[in-house]
């Protein structure tokens, strides 16, 4: 099983952010990872890691068409810094 959450390091130790599905006394693995920032995802970055993932397909983009806006950016570097599966995100969308 591999899950991405997010935690905070306080006074020595690190409180989950997010539930877990663990047994009391349950040995994991943690690899710990700083959360990426939107700002720091350009539309190039987005692009490759899309086309690498196999989710990009060639499309003409109009020259007129509309930036993204800070919003939509912000849900783009949630979705790339979750290190999840696309379905359980999609799940999430759904139940919100």
């Amino acid at each position: 099983m591999t899950n991405a959450i997010r935690a905070v390091y306080e006074q020595g130790h690190l409180r989950l952010l997010d539930p877990v599905d663990l047994f009391e006394g349950q040995q994991i693995e943690i690899t710990i990872q700083e959360p990426l920032m939107v700002g720091e995802l350009t539309l190039a970055e987005i692009d490759r890691r899309l086309r690498e993932a196999g989710l990009l397909a060639e499309v003409d983009v109009p020259d007129d068409a509309e930036p993204l806006s800070s919003a939509e950016l912000e849900q783009l570097g949630r979705i790339f810094a979750a290190d999840r599966l696309i379905s359980d995100l999609v799940d999430e969308e759904r139940c919100k």
